[in-house]
């Protein structure tokens, strides 16, 4: 069982990550190769925003953002399964492995070069460390022992 220290702890880990995700969407993430301009900057809210439509191209990586809030709230409320845990790693994992292998945005101009990632910025690198946080966390999930009673 949790003290009251430990609850705390974990309280103040769901809040910084999740407070370091809110910030990674105002930070440049990603510099493109755009049709007009050659080194366009796209913001982590851009990403957010057009991101659920990457499975279309067949990227998965923007999942892993509603894996990371599951594991901040199940972290924030202190539940208690190990298959809860266990599941969230199983699918976050992956959609992590993906968006580091992240190399082109999306375009509409219809052109291959364009969209080619040249960079990735601080918004990315700050989202990757609390996606990476997130898989720690999930870990700390799984490992937490279920409900117990002391009778």
């Amino acid at each position: 069982s949790d003290d009251g220290l430990g609850d705390v702890v974990r309280i103040l880990i769901a809040v910084v990550l999740a407070a370091g995700w809110t910030l990674s969407l105002f930070l440049p993430a990603v510099a493109i190769a755009g049709i007009n301009d050659p080194h366009q900057i796209v913001s982590g809210t851009e990403i957010l925003m057009i991101g659920s439509f990457g499975f279309l191209i067949g990227q998965f990586g923007w999942l892993a953002n509603l894996t990371f809030l599951a594991t901040v709230l199940v972290l924030a409320t202190g539940a208690r399964f190990k298959a809860l845990g266990i599941a969230l790693l199983a699918m976050h994992l992956p959609l992590l492995i993906g968006a580091m292998m992240w190399s082109d945005f999306p375009t509409n101009e219809g052109i291959p070069e364009k969209g080619n990632i040249l960079e990735h910025l601080s918004g990315y690198y700050l989202w990757m460390a609390v996606m990476i946080g997130a898989v720690f966390a999930q870990l700390y999930i799984a490992a937490r022992s279920g409900v117990t009673t002391d009778g």
